[in-house]
């Protein structure tokens, strides 16, 4: 199924700052190179698209996080990402890439530090799409309540997707550039 030229390498510097009664700062500057990323096209003969390994690509960014834990057990995230993803051969952005993603989190607890309640908000910019359209940004809210330790040895959790009901065909975010 993948060709024996897909092949994945970053490169990348992390820091980060944590003092007893400030928030935990870190950020890190990245170079994704991907050789062969699975891509969609269409098949001349038939007219089908078909997954195949077709382009090289390089993805340069940063991404910066703060995370504050208070003592009575609320804690405040938020992350955010600069990426410009290029075809290698080409150097044109690709298509449904973002270049601005963000995430704000807030957890409270809401029983003995075993029981907690969460918001998030995630946010992207615009994207183009592959009829060189321009998507508009995008917001999405979350909530979960989730518990550590209620029952030994288990954690649970319970979540709502999307509470504003977002178009899906305009939300689909890529979280693994923020966290």
């Amino acid at each position: 199924f993948f060709s024996s030229r897909r092949r994945h390498t970053r490169y990348g510097t992390v820091t980060g700052v944590q003092t007893c009664a400030l928030p935990i700062l870190s950020g890190s500057l990245f170079l994704n190179q991907i050789c062969g990323l699975i891509g969609q096209t269409l098949d001349p003969n038939d007219n089908l698209n078909y997954f195949a390994n077709l382009e090289d690509v390089e993805a340069r960014g940063i991404e910066a996080e703060a995370e504050h834990r208070l003592e009575n057990g609320f804690l405040a995230r938020a992350s955010y990402a600069f990426v410009e993803a290029r075809d290698s051969g080409t150097g044109q952005m690709l298509n449904n890439a973002a270049k601005h993603m963000g995430k704000v989190n807030l957890s409270i607890p809401v029983w003995r530090e075993k029981l907690f309640a969460s918001a998030e908000f995630q946010g992207m910019s615009s994207r183009t799409t592959m009829a060189g359209k321009e998507t508009g940004p995008v917001g999405l809210v979350n909530f979960t309540l989730f518990s550590r330790g209620i029952v030994k040895n288990l954690d649970a959790s319970l979540s709502l997707y999307n509470l504003l009901d977002q178009d899906r065909k305009s939300t689909r975010l890529n979280s693994s550039h923020s966290s």
